[in-house]
């Protein structure tokens, strides 16, 4: 779809939609509710109106025309007389609290969806739910295989709090995340599929600092990895599964073992 009009508010691109749907037109607004959203979603700083490629210039010439008599009436209402003023302003005050009716009808919906549809196949590969006029959650499917892999939860404040995705693409959502200040700061992912959470990740800043994967037998840690940035450093490793690291191993900066070192826990 193409942009045909950016609207400085929800209101305004309603009221749009509905000119081009009167003309039988179609269209959609993206946009509306991601204003100062955060996380992966797109931030804007307007609400978009989208109509099909092949409806734009018709479409494009019924907002032109829209705008004039806008413009003119903007006009005839500055110089008009004091008794036109003051019907304008009327008209103005009621269009505003009818405005503010909208907007108080529209916020308390239940449940929108919207989306997008990267491969056109018919069916919704990023969708946008919103509750009560916030964004709560969105979902998304990475691989285009018709099926949802990752999914996003959200405050209706905006704020990013949670994600589930389904890394190896088999439909089930192996791995949680955790947010703070819509950045990664923990995930847990069940890396064999028995249920059970077997590997944990901590972020700083949203970047990997550390790695603790969980032997399935004892549920204790059996190898833990620390990374600064993108490098793995230094990795511990219960060689013999009793549940204590016996074994440390550094890593040069091509992630290639430069030391080891053997001891013995007590």
């Amino acid at each position: 779809m193409r942009l045909v009009y950016e609207a400085s508010s929800a209101l305004e691109a309603h009221m749009i939609l509905n000119l081009l749907e009167q003309a039988d037109l179609s269209g959609r607004i993206d946009g509306e509710y991601l204003q100062g959203g955060a996380g992966e979603l797109q931030v804007g700083g307007v609400v978009r109106v989208m109509v099909e490629e092949e409806d734009y210039v018709v479409a494009r010439e019924i907002i032109q025309e829209w705008d004039k008599h806008q413009s003119e009436r903007f006009s005839h209402a500055k110089g008009g007389s004091s008794s036109e003023s003051g019907y304008s302003w009327g008209s103005g005050l009621v269009g505003f609290i009818c405005g503010v009716i909208f907007l108080s009808i529209f916020d308390n919906t239940a449940i929108v969806k919207q989306g997008v549809d990267y491969n056109n196949d018919g069916s919704l590969d990023e969708q946008h739910f919103t509750e009560n006029g916030a964004v709560t959650r969105t979902e998304y499917d990475r691989n285009l295989d018709g099926r949802v892999d990752k999914r996003f939860h959200f405050e209706r404040s905006g704020r990013l709090i949670s994600s589930e995705s389904d890394e190896d693409f088999n439909g089930s959502f192996e791995t949680l995340t955790d947010f703070e200040h819509d950045q990664k700061v923990r995930s847990e992912s069940d890396t064999v599929g028995d249920g059970i959470k077997d590997l944990q990740m901590e972020y700083r800043h949203g970047v990997l600092t550390k790695t603790r994967l969980f032997s399935p037998d004892t549920g204790k840690p059996i190898k833990v990895q620390y990374f600064d940035g993108f490098r793995l450093v230094k990795a511990e490793f219960d060689s013999d599964g009793d549940g204590h690291f016996d074994t440390l191993y550094q890593y040069d900066k091509n992630g290639e073992v430069s030391g080891t070192s053997h001891f013995t826990a007590y």
